[in-house]
């Protein structure tokens, strides 16, 4: 038992030579053949690719993942100051998900991101004076018109 050199390695018409190396050096995959990288590599270079619409593309999602992050952020924002002032729970809080209970999204929760913003930023700006690109609360209505360039983020860069 065990193995002895020049003999196979198990049943007795087993390989004698050690399994070779083969060095890969591209990034396709183990168990893709050539025929079907060849195929995929013709499809690709017959689809057309505007470079313009693809950064278009990708600036969007950008933004919109940006826009994502700032409602995330404007809604804590609201929950930390209304729990402050002691106000009652309102659809503008963040959803907690509950393991006991069945998730209902609000109204506020199928807006499209724009809008939740917008309606975020409104409530902010109106009952507190707060502005979350500036970071702070304004004493006054004239002192958040007079040191708060806008209610855009673009407007505070």
């Amino acid at each position: 038992m065990g193995f002895k050199k020049g003999s196979s390695l198990g049943l007795s018409n087993g390989i004698t030579e050690p399994l070779p190396i083969v060095l890969k050096n591209d990034k396709k995959g183990l168990g893709k053949s050539k025929d079907h990288i060849k195929s995929y590599n013709q499809e690709m270079s017959q689809t057309e690719i505007d470079p313009s619409q693809f950064r278009s593309n990708i600036s969007t999602r950008l933004e919109i993942k940006q826009i994502k992050s700032d409602v995330r952020n404007a809604r804590n924002i609201i929950e930390q100051m209304d729990m402050a002032n002691n106000k009652p729970q309102n659809e503008l809080w963040p959803t907690r998900i509950d393991q006991n209970e069945d998730l209902e999204e609000s109204e506020f929760d199928l807006l499209i991101p724009e809008m939740q913003l917008k309606q975020t930023m409104l409530y902010l700006r109106s009952v507190y004076r707060y502005c979350i690109y500036c970071g702070c609360s304004f004493d006054t209505e004239e002192d958040m018109e007079n040191d708060c360039p806008g209610e855009a983020r673009e407007d505070h860069e």
